[in-house]
């Protein structure tokens, strides 16, 4: 966020990653799962990649939480670690790294929120559909750990009334 300036927007929650590549896929899940919760205040996208039309959406944000599959430290489990803007090194057509898309929401909009990435440990990567047992089992942790993120850094979500 810009210094003095208060956020008031929602609290975002982004999973992305390739749900044609197996275990790639469990950062979509993870958002599917915060999802079904149909918590108030709280906006959640499960995209395939990021891409820069993004930055709209965490320049009002209070808080962003990234999830998204990695393919090393496969022992170290669920990972979370709190993540700032920094200039992209590839190209414009998407990001695969959400530092760049934060710094582009500061250098566009003059906002960047607080945000987090949580990553999972992913086991299989080939061609297909569905997680393996390891990472299906990382998306319940994680997703924990993104309700745990969401309620230290914007108050107990609350379900939505239907």
């Amino acid at each position: 966020m810009r210094e003095g300036a208060v956020a008031r927007g929602p609290q975002v929650v982004i999973g992305y990653g390739s749900s044609l590549r197996r275990d790639d896929g469990v950062g979509q899940e993870v958002a599917r799962r915060v999802e079904a919760l149909g918590l108030a205040d709280v906006r959640v996208l499960a995209m395939h990649q990021l891409t820069p039309e993004t930055s709209v959406v965490l320049a009002s944000a209070r808080l962003v939480v990234f999830v998204d599959a990695r393919a090393d430290d496969l022992d170290q489990g669920v990972l979370v670690e709190s993540i700032a803007p920094e200039p992209a090194r590839t190209g414009v057509g998407h990001f695969a790294d959400p530092r760049a898309l934060l710094a582009l929401a500061r250098d566009l909009f003059g906002a960047a929120p607080e945000a987090w990435l949580v990553t999972v440990p992913a086991f299989d990567t080939g061609l297909g559909e569905g997680l393996s047992v390891w990472a299906a089992h990382g998306a319940e942790e994680a997703a924990r750990r993104v309700l745990a993120l969401l309620k230290a850094h914007g108050g107990a979500p609350k379900r939505v009334l239907q």
